[in-house]
């Protein structure tokens, strides 16, 4: 039976008195981007959820696509508005991440579930989710935020096709999920870390990053499009930057 992403139940499963109004989320059946839907939404709405089963122009970092088969993921954006400038949210992603790889360890025992920095929740060194968040500038003191989140739930047979090793949920736990509880759930926890992170920055989230974060003490490279790095990953600063002891420092 296909498990579709349903409005109703999902407002039905959010928190009693949740803030989030049922006209403030939407629920496409196929559509181009859950993020393009969000990025073109009137500078007037201040929070809104678009989650679809499938889409068609799905994104990932650096312009890569994100692989979107229908009815078996979570492809979900939240749009929400901060008051302060883009450049005060470059933790987000962290504080995103955190969120997301704690929920998901509540779900039951996975192996080594953790976050690759920036974005990426892997499990047993498989890709599980990704976080993808843009940016618009209303002013110089309000900034508008669509957070991504892409999640593998009961895709199996059609993870090969995805340009690196991947798991799902179904895969890890060996059996089928609800998808609409896994949304209502994603979307209530989203939600609280915005309210968080625009009270407080990335502080309260950096001891749960510290937990799940697979790369630290080990040896990593990566390239900024320009250069190439190598060092041991020491962990991330304060502002959710990469930490990185080269062979050039005493």
């Amino acid at each position: 039976m296909v498990d579709t992403l349903d409005k109703h139940r999902i407002y039905s499963l959010l928190p009693a008195g949740d803030p989030i109004f049922f006209e403030s989320i939407d629920v496409f059946k196929t559509i181009n981007s859950t993020n393009q839907y969000c990025l073109d939404l009137s500078s007037a709405t201040s929070t809104h959820v678009c989650l679809a089963n499938q889409q068609t122009h799905g994104r990932g970092q650096q312009g890569k696509q994100w692989h979107s088969p229908p009815d078996v993921n979570i492809y979900l954006s939240l749009l929400w508005t901060f008051d302060c400038s883009s450049e005060n949210l470059t933790g987000l992603s962290i504080a995103i991440g955190s969120v997301i790889a704690k929920y998901l360890s509540s779900l039951g025992t996975a192996p080594q579930l953790g976050l690759k920095w920036p974005n990426d929740i892997l499990c047993d060194q498989k890709k599980l989710a990704g976080i993808l968040i843009e940016t618009r500038t209303i002013n110089p003191q309000q900034t508008r935020a669509v957070i991504g989140v892409g999640l593998n739930v009961n895709q199996e047979d059609s993870l090969k096709a995805i340009d690196q090793p991947a798991c799902s949920l179904k895969t890890i736990f060996n059996h089928e999920f609800d998808r609409n509880i896994i949304a209502a759930q994603l979307i209530n926890r989203l939600y609280m870390a915005c309210e968080t992170f625009s009270k407080n920055h990335l502080k309260p989230f950096i001891p749960i990053w510290q937990y799940f974060d697979l790369l630290l003490n080990k040896p990593i490279g990566f390239s900024d499009g320009k250069k190439h790095y190598k060092g041991i990953c020491l962990g991330i600063d304060k502002h959710g930057h990469l930490l990185l002891k080269t062979g050039n420092e005493n």
